[in-house]
């Protein structure tokens, strides 16, 4: 997503009306971190020349791949600096992270426990996802997997 303001020639206090509507922008799309926002007055070709580099970093981070090795070495760093949390005495597990699709990026994050993973913890390794591999305002989703338990069936 890139927001286009036309006009900005009419604007008299430019760097306040900015900082507001980039405020305004942050709170009502929290969702989308890093929205390129381009200033421009068509009538008086201010800044037109900013908009199509714009378009093709947006489209280039819509097809973007991660290598799931790289996203599991990731994965790696976020659970060793920040742990999920204990949910009935166990910790969550998280095994295992791939992209499996582009157009918008979907991943797919395999969990022990799905009902109990925690939407602070998702929307936190989102933003790391997000920060690292710079999907500045694209939309992207993580499904939660449910892990194959490898001793399920076995007697004691």
């Amino acid at each position: 997503i890139i927001i286009i303001v036309n006009k900005i020639d009419l604007i008299r206090e430019k760097k306040s009306f900015q900082r507001e509507l980039e405020l305004r922008i942050e709170r009502s799309l929290f969702m989308l971190k890093g929205i390129d926002v381009v200033y421009v007055s068509a009538l008086k070709n201010i800044n037109l020349e900013k908009i199509f580099p714009k378009v093709v970093d947006v489209f280039n981070n819509w097809e973007k791949r991660i290598p799931t090795a790289r996203l599991n070495k990731m994965l790696e760093g976020i659970l060793e600096k920040f742990p999920p949390p204990m949910r009935a005495g166990k910790r969550l597990k998280i095994k295992f992270l791939a992209q499996i699709r582009t157009r918008p990026p979907i991943f797919s994050l395999s969990v022990s426990k799905i009902e109990k993973f925690p939407n602070n913890y998702l929307r936190y390794i989102e933003n790391n996802i997000r920060e690292l591999f710079k999907f500045n305002g694209i939309p992207i989703k993580i499904l939660l997997r449910k892990s194959k338990n490898p001793y399920a069936g076995r007697l004691t």
